[in-house]
């Protein structure tokens, strides 16, 4: 098991590297070799085909659910009973034809999804950060229409929420996924995970995050003690030398290459710090995205 999850850590790394260079597509397939690894070690350690299928089934799953999100000619509503009886996943099959809209099934399959994935993931760090990785691919995978940008943004909150499932550490999650929510409209959601996030680990950027959205909710103080604690790390964070992150929303990540590590500041320079928020202004919420280290959860620069 312990050489199965190593050689699936060297998979994700590479699966970071390949995004850097805009390989999304061979990322992607490094991501699932990863989940792949992980699943058949644990089913040979229960003697089993267990994981294994929770992972196809979730990916099958995933892929399928953009089937309830295409555009029909003239509008007329998609064929719900149809459409999932060319499936695998088994979950709206039987229905009757008007027993299902195109957005109850869409949700289905999504829970299906991150039950299935979290599962394979087997509550393995790596596995996590594999989820993580797709979850990234899901947000820049997508052919420019609305209604597909909206879905590949739905395809990664499945994702970063069976990341967490796998690892409640994972604290890149827990930002993305709140990042996400913020956007959406749940700021109580939004929060929560923020501030999760914060917890766990610190970042000046996730607790700007975190002002904003406490900000958005009238918890005026609470935000100017997350904007003072992000400011007290930038000061530390210079004082060490520490590495800058380059966050942007999920909207500009799906249209911007993704940075090197080469684009991170040398040590001892201090990343700029944000303007201070002015009385009633909102920050913007924004969303991790920096170097291959950055986005690793056993990241070997900090």
């Amino acid at each position: 098991m312990t050489a199965a999850i190593k050689q699936a850590g060297r998979r994700v790394r590479h699966g970071f590297r390949l995004a850097e260079r805009n390989a999304i597509y061979l990322a992607k397939g490094e991501f699932v070799a990863a989940l792949e690894l992980l699943a058949q070690a644990n089913d040979l350690a229960h003697d089993s085909r267990f994981y294994s299928r929770s992972l196809v089934e979730g990916l099958a799953a995933l892929e399928e659910s953009r089937d309830f999100v295409r555009a029909r000619p003239g509008g007329k509503p998609l064929d719900v009973a149809r459409i999932a009886s060319g499936h695998r996943t088994p979950i709206a099959k039987g229905q009757p034809a008007d027993g299902l809209t195109s957005t109850a099934a869409l949700r289905r399959y999504h829970d299906f999804a991150l039950e299935r994935l979290a599962t394979a993931a087997a509550g393995d760090p790596c596995g996590s950060a594999a989820l993580f990785g797709l979850a990234k691919v899901a947000q820049t995978d997508i052919d420019g229409s609305l209604a597909e940008h909206l879905q590949g943004n739905d395809r990664a909150q499945v994702l970063f929420r069976a990341a967490l499932v796998a690892d409640p550490g994972n604290y890149r999650a827990a930002n993305e996924l709140g990042v996400i929510l913020a956007h959406d409209g749940d700021l109580e959601g939004a929060r929560e995970l923020l501030s999760r996030s914060a917890a766990m680990r610190p970042h000046p950027t996730t607790l700007r995050n975190l002002a904003s959205v406490q900000s958005k909710l009238g918890q005026g103080m609470l935000a100017e003690k997350s904007l003072g604690q992000a400011a007290q790390l930038e000061m530390q964070g210079a004082g060490r030398g520490g590495p800058a992150v380059t966050w942007v929303d999920p909207a500009t990540f799906a249209h911007t290459k993704p940075a090197s590590d080469a684009a991170t500041p040398p040590a001892g320079k201090a990343p700029a710090a944000a303007p201070p928020v002015a009385a009633g202004e909102q920050p913007t919420v924004t969303t991790a995205r920096g170097g291959v280290a950055d986005w690793l959860p056993w990241n070997p620069r900090r």
